[in-house]
C-alpha cells in the first residue's frame, strides 16, 4: 500500500516552499497551528519589488512569524479600545407557559398556543424533546427595538399576533402603537431539555450603530489576517493598514482591502469530495472574485486541467477520469499566482479498507485541532463527519473557522459530511443552512449514498424537519426506500447507515436515544441487511449490537 507520505512529489512543482503554515483562525491571536507541511496555502502579492523588507530581513520575526512592522500594526489593533455595546433590557417575570402539539411541524401562527397554560418564570427548561414550547406575556418594549431571545434550540416570534422574522439571529421590531404589546415566543426544542431561558431587547438605533462598527472591525480583521499571509506585503499595503487601524472608518478600511484586491486568498478549504469511482470535486472560496484554476496529475501521469465551476468567489474544480486508489497531486491557481501543492488518494477498489468516522466538531475547536492531528495518522480512505459540524451555523465566521482548521485533513482525504442538530442553529425560520448546504454538500440534497469497494454506504440528515425525524411520506423518506431497494444496496457485502441523532444511547441523563430514529430505522434493518448505524451527537463512545430476525446490526456512537 502507499501511504500519502511516501509518495515522490515529482507530479506536481514544489520547489517554491511556503514559509511555516498557520491558521487563518489563530493567525491574529498568535497561535501557531500544527505543523503540516502546506496546511494552509499562502497568497503572493503581485506589487513587484516594492516591498517593505529583502531576504536578509526575513529572519526579524517575532515568534509568531511576524517581522517587526507587522508585530507593530498587530499591536496596535489589540490595543483598539471595546466597543460599547447596546443597553440590551432583560425581561423575566410571570409568563404563560404551554407544551404544544408535535404535529404543529414547523411553522405555526400564535392562534395555535393551547389554552391550556400554567405561570412559569424565567429561565424555564422542560424534559420535552423534540416538542414545541408556547410562552406568552404582555411587555412594554421600547420602539422600534431589536429583540433577541435566548432559547434552546429556537424561537419563532409573534408580536400583537403578527410574525416577526428573524434575521442575523435577533428579531427587528418595527415602530408599535404605544402600550403593552402580546409577546408570544415559540420554541422550537430539539435534544431533551429546552425552553425559553430569557428575552431581552434594545433600541434599534442602539443595534444598528453597534452592528456598524462591529462590521467595520471585522473587515478590519480580515484584512489585517490576509496582510499577514503575504509572503512579501508591500509598503503601500502597510501603509494603507496603519491608517486603517488609526482611522477605523469605511474609507480606510475599504483603501487597505483594495491594495490587496489583486490577491486572493483562499479562505474555505481545499475540500475533496469523491461521490463517484472515477470523479471527484475539489472546492475551495477566495476572499475576492478570482480566475480559478485547478491543475492536477495522477501518480505516474500526465498534468490535467479539472473543469472550473464558481460564482467568482466559490470555486469548484471537476477532477475526471479517475483510477482507484491513485495518488492525485493538485494545485489552486489564481490569476497567475498558485497555492502550494496538495495531494490525495481515491477511493479504493479492493475489499479491506479503513475509513475514519468523528463528529460533534462544535463542542471544542482546540480539541478539534487535535483530531485532525490524529486522523492524519490513520490511513484512511475516506473520513467522514457525522454532524454537528460548527455552532450558530447562520453565520459565516464559525464555517471558516471550522474549514480553516480542518483543512489539512478535508484538502488531503476525501470527506463526507452530513447535517447534526447544531449545523441547523439560528435557521429555525425554514431550516434552510445556507452554509452548511453551499460548503459541505456543494449545494446538493443533505442525503445521498456511495460505494467504496464491496460497501454501501448512507448519509441521512432527520434535522432538515422539525419534529426531528424522517417523515414517511418525504422525500427523504422515499429516497431511502428506494436506496434500500436498490441494485448497489443489495449487492454490496456491508451496508452503512450514517445519520447524526443515534437511535440508541446512555451519554446524557434522561436520554436514551432519539424515537422517531430508532422507530424508523428498526423496521428497515432485517429486510434490508442494515450491518451498521453510526451516530454522533451524545459526545461519548458507545457501541451496541442487536439482532433483529437472525441480522445484527451494530449501533456506533
Amino acid at each position: 500500500m502507499i501511504r500519502l507520505n511516501e509518495v515522490p512529489t515529482d507530479s506536481v512543482d514544489s520547489s517554491e516552499e511556503s514559509p511555516l503554515p498557520m491558521s487563518r483562525r489563530d493567525v491574529l491571536g498568535g497561535i501557531a497551528a500544527v505543523a503540516v507541511r502546506s496546511a494552509v496555502p499562502r497568497v503572493s502579492s503581485h506589487e513587484g519589488t516594492e516591498t517593505f523588507y529583502d531576504n536578509e530581513s526575513l529572519t526579524q520575526f517575532d515568534r509568531f512569524g511576524d517581522p517587526p512592522v507587522l508585530v507593530e500594526l498587530v499591536k496596535s489593533w489589540r490595543e483598539l479600545p471595546p466597543l460599547d455595546p447596546p443597553e440590551w433590557k432583560t425581561v423575566r417575570g410571570e409568563w404563560e407557559y404551554a407544551k404544544g402539539d408535535k404535529r404543529e411541524g414547523l411553522q405555526a401562527v400564535a392562534a395555535q398556543m393551547p389554552v391550556q397554560r400554567s405561570t412559569i418564570q424565567l429561565a424555564h427548561r422542560v424534559l420535552e424533546a423534540d416538542t414545541p414550547l408556547w410562552y406568552r406575556a404582555m411587555l412594554e418594549l421600547g420602539s422600534p427595538c431589536v429583540i433577541r431571545v435566548n432559547a434552546d434550540d429556537g424561537a419563532h416570534l409573534f408580536l400583537n399576533g403578527e410574525r416577526i422574522r428573524a434575521a442575523d439571529g435577533v428579531f427587528h421590531v418595527p415602530a408599535l402603537a404605544t402600550g403593552a404589546v402580546d409577546v408570544v415566543v415559540r420554541v422550537l426544542n430539539k435534544a431533551v431539555y429546552g425552553g425559553l431561558e430569557e428575552l431581552q431587547w434594545c433600541r434599534a438605533a442602539e443595534f444598528a450603530s453597534y452592528q456598524s462598527e462591529v462590521g467595520l472591525r471585522d473587515r478590519l480583521l480580515r484584512a489585517i489576517t490576509k496582510l499577514r499571509r503575504l509572503r512579501r506585503p508591500s509598503k503601500k499595503m502597510i501603509s494603507a493598514a496603519k491608517t486603517a487601524v488609526h482611522r477605523l472608518n469605511i474609507g480606510s478600511i475599504s483603501a487597505f482591502e483594495q491594495t490587496m484586491a489583486s490577491t486572493p486568498m483562499v479562505t474555505i478549504g481545499p475540500v475533496v469530495h469523491q461521490y463517484e469511482p472515477d470523479a471527484a470535486t475539489i472546492a475551495w472560496e477566495t476572499d475576492v472574485e478570482a480566475d480559478a484554476a485547478l491543475t492536477y496529475r495522477p501518480f505516474g501521469g500526465a498534468t490535467k486541467h479539472a473543469v472550473i465551476t464558481s460564482d467568482g468567489r466559490f470555486h469548484q474544480a471537476k477532477l475526471s477520469g479517475l483510477t482507484p486508489e491513485t495518488v492525485i497531486s493538485y494545485r489552486l491557481e489564481h490569476k497567475g499566482s498558485a497555492e502550494v501543492p496538495q495531494k490525495f488518494r481515491t477511493l479504493p477498489a479492493r475489499s479491506q479498507f479503513c475509513f475514519t468516522v468523528w463528529g460533534d466538531s462544535h463542542i471544542g475547536y482546540s480539541r478539534f485541532r487535535q483530531n485532525v492531528g490524529a486522523l492524519l495518522l490513520e490511513d484512511a480512505a475516506f473520513t467522514v463527519g457525522v454532524g454537528d459540524l460548527v455552532v450558530d451555523a447562520y453565520f459565516k465566521r464559525p464555517w471558516e473557522e471550522f474549514f480553516d482548521l480542518g483543512e489539512p485533513l478535508f484538502a488531503s482525504t476525501p470527506v463526507f459530511f452530513m447535517g447534526g442538530n447544531h449545523d441547523y442553529d439560528d435557521c429555525f425560520e425554514d431550516l434552510t443552512s445556507i452554509y452548511f448546504n453551499r460548503y459541505a454538500r456543494l449545494d446538493q440534497r443533505p442525503f445521498y449514498s456511495w460505494t467504496v469497494a464491496n460497501c454501501r454506504f448512507i448519509a441521512l440528515d432527520p434535522n432538515i424537519q422539525f419534529p426531528t425525524g424522517i417523515d414517511e411520506g418525504t422525500e427523504q423518506h422515499r429516497w431511502l426506500i428506494d436506496e434500500l431497494n436498490s441494485e448497489a444496496w443489495r449487492a454490496a457485502e456491508w451496508r452503512i447507515v450514517f445519520i447524526h441523532q443515534p437511535p440508541f444511547g446512555r451519554g446524557w441523563t434522561d436520554y436514551a436515544g432519539d424515537l422517531p430514529i430508532r422507530e424508523l430505522l428498526e423496521p428497515l434493518i432485517a429486510k434490508h441487511k442494515i450491518d451498521f448505524v453510526v451516530s454522533g451527537h451524545i459526545h461519548d463512545y458507545e457501541r451496541l449490537t442487536k439482532t433483529y430476525d437472525g441480522h445484527s446490526c451494530t449501533y456506533l456512537v
